[in-house]
């Protein structure tokens, strides 16, 4: 009896070990498919003309939306699992939230209120790199990722494929623990938005390094709660958005065209959901953004403690300081200029850019190149190394099968 437990361990040992060899192939093998990308140098903004995305918000109305948190998924493995669709729902609709979007990973959540609008979001991503994606109108859920490492050109395979996929893609929190080099942003395509305010990080430097590359880049912000029953998680990220109609398509394509504006709510301690709904309905509302000629203009409600203007590489241009209005006159050297907005208790507004274009405004969509060349070689290599790896588990087997014989 003891003999044969103990061939049966020896048995499942093995086979889990052949298992676990299988799955590192077959991620190995994944790495196939993504080619070796030639990417074009970035250019900043340049032209006569100067791109306002709010230019024609007059007749509508802004909304509050949040298109990233999580609830209970995958049976409570992932983490928000101490969030119930309800719980979370009734929350939000306290907090005055017009749209509350689930987005959960690698899960497009079923529609549960069919009274309201709904748009279907999920949370891509889950490679040890944690480089996730916020795709907002989803059709389906992609399973391409690359569990190991990635590389640019892995990130854009990724970007390129999520892109037909849904109505608008954002790379998610990319400050948090820096899951996409800030280099990169420079480069990638095929994305509509950055997810610049994150309970996790504020990831402004990454916006404006994008921004400053010619890429145009809009805002999103979101709480991406986990728990729920973490006040400082909930409540203090949204996005407001400018439409004249509430539709999934009116929505996606508000983000995709910059019609939004990003608000960053600061956290007291302790401060209860029905403290925080009191407070955020004193928050100051937009009133016009406009540009005349070569000024930008901005207006809201009540007075802001600062107006900043923040330009190429992320300088600050101007600060203008106790109003409700403020201006700044776009210079020649000027690429884009976009608007933060502070109040005295520290909440702060984050404004789409405005930024010059010649005869047709930049786009991040873009069909780039692939090297054949390096992507031939790569693709080799990677298959040297399958092999190899083969051969050295085959030569271990063996030699174990041979001392196990002598043993005998």
């Amino acid at each position: 009896m003891i003999l044969f437990l103990k061939k049966l361990f020896s048995f499942l040992l093995k086979a889990i070990g052949y298992l676990f060899f299988v799955i590192i192939l077959l991620s190995i093998a994944e790495y196939f498919i993504a080619p070796i990308y030639t990417f074009k140098a970035p250019i900043p903004f340049k032209g006569e003309k100067i791109w306002n995305p709010y230019q024609s918000c007059d007749s509508g109305k802004w909304y509050k939306c949040n298109f990233h948190l999580h609830t209970k998924s995958w049976k409570g493995v992932t983490d928000g699992k101490l969030n119930s669709i309800d719980t979370v729902h009734s929350i939000y609709k306290h907090l005055g939230y017009d749209i509350i979007g689930f987005s959960n990973y690698q899960k497009i959540t079923e529609n549960l209120f069919k009274d309201e609008i709904y748009v279907p979001a999920y949370e891509h991503g889950f490679g040890i790199e944690k480089a996730h994606h916020v795709c907002i109108g989803a059709n389906k859920v992609s399973w391409i990722d690359f569990p190991f490492f990635q590389t640019i050109h892995q990130r854009q395979y990724i970007l390129n494929q999520l892109k037909n996929e849904n109505d608008v893609v954002a790379l998610a929190h990319p400050a948090f623990q820096r899951h996409f080099p800030i280099d990169e942003v420079k480069y990638l395509k095929n994305y509509n938005c950055i997810e610049v305010l994150n309970h996790n990080r504020i990831s402004d430097k990454y916006w404006d390094t994008a921004l400053s590359a010619g890429q145009p880049a809009y805002i999103v912000a979101d709480d991406d709660a986990h728990n729920i029953n973490n006040t400082a998680e909930v409540g203090h990220y949204y996005n407001k958005i400018f439409t004249d109609t509430l539709s999934r398509e009116k929505i996606t394509t508000t983000l995709k065209n910059g019609h939004a504006y990003g608000v960053a709510i600061n956290i007291r301690a302790n401060e209860s959901y029905s403290q925080l709904a009191s407070r955020v309905k004193k928050i100051a509302e937009i009133k016009k953004i406009k540009i005349n000629e070569n000024q930008l203009s901005v207006v809201i409600s009540h007075p802001a403690k600062e107006f900043r203007f923040i330009g190429q590489n992320g300088k600050l241009l101007q600060v203008v300081e106790n109003t409700d209005s403020a201006a700044y006159t776009i210079k020649k050297e000027d690429t884009y200029v976009r608007t933060e907005i502070v109040f005295s208790d520290s909440i702060k507004f984050y404004l789409n850019p405005v930024f010059k274009y010649q005869n047709q405004l930049p786009s991040l969509k873009d069909n780039i190149k692939i090297d054949v060349v390096k992507t031939a070689l790569f693709r080799i290599l990677l298959g040297f190394l399958i092999i190899f790896l083969i051969f050295i588990v085959i030569k271990f087997n063996r030699k174990k099968n041979d001392a196990d014989g002598h043993a005998r």
